[in-house]
């Protein structure tokens, strides 16, 4: 779990890091000189950039975590090692991500409603779904995120009951139309989801 990252092993979470973009963060790591701390450092820092974006893209922050606890468990005595694999992490995850948009032709926000949407689709399928699928989560997530864009457009629209309701409505709807074939459970998940990530984005 992520607060377990950013509240495990003696790290104390009433002091802010430094951010990892900052640019006097390269600074800060060079005055460092034990590598064990350099590594800690680094880590504390790409676990607060995690928990203060998750609610923006929680499908891509969560894998980013996955992949931080991955480098931390396979090198966890080798600091000078874990030192170069965290600078890589932190170096490359917020440009990876834009890349990713990028080639999908997605803008940030869509981005994220869409790895919500392929997230699910994968689960309640039996392997990664092929170039048809995929371009059918493409052409589904659009029209969702069109279908949000329009509901939220309303003042006060997560204070209004009834205008939630309609457009989870529509989301269903979209959804047993697109060529998904996502069961009711999964469905169900994406709403609440997309719900969700649409209170954080818009």
């Amino acid at each position: 779990m992520i607060d377990q990252y950013v509240y495990s092993e003696g790290i104390d979470p009433k002091i802010p890091p430094l951010e990892v973009f900052d640019a006097g963060f390269q600074g800060h790591l060079q005055a460092i000189r034990s590598p064990r701390a350099q590594a800690s450092e680094i880590e504390h820092a790409i676990k607060h950039h995690i928990t203060v974006r998750l609610d923006q893209d929680p499908e891509y922050y969560r894998g980013l975590a996955e992949r931080l606890e991955k480098i931390l468990q396979e090198h966890h005595e080798n600091w000078e090692m874990l030192v170069q694999l965290l600078l890589g992490l932190k170096d490359g995850m917020e440009e990876e991500r834009q890349t990713q948009a990028a080639d999908l032709g997605m803008t940030d926000r869509e981005f994220a409603f869409y790895n919500i949407l392929r997230a699910e689709t994968e689960a309640a399928g039996d392997d990664t779904p092929p170039y048809d699928v995929e371009g059918q989560i493409i052409n589904t997530n659009a029209k969702l995120v069109g279908l949000l864009e329009e509901a939220t457009g309303i003042v006060d629209f997560f204070r209004k009951q009834d205008e939630q309701k309609r457009v989870k409505l529509k989301i269903k709807r979209a959804l047993i139309s697109s060529k998904l074939a996502l069961p009711a459970e999964a469905r169900n998940r994406v709403i609440d989801r997309f719900m969700d990530l649409a209170r954080a984005r818009f």
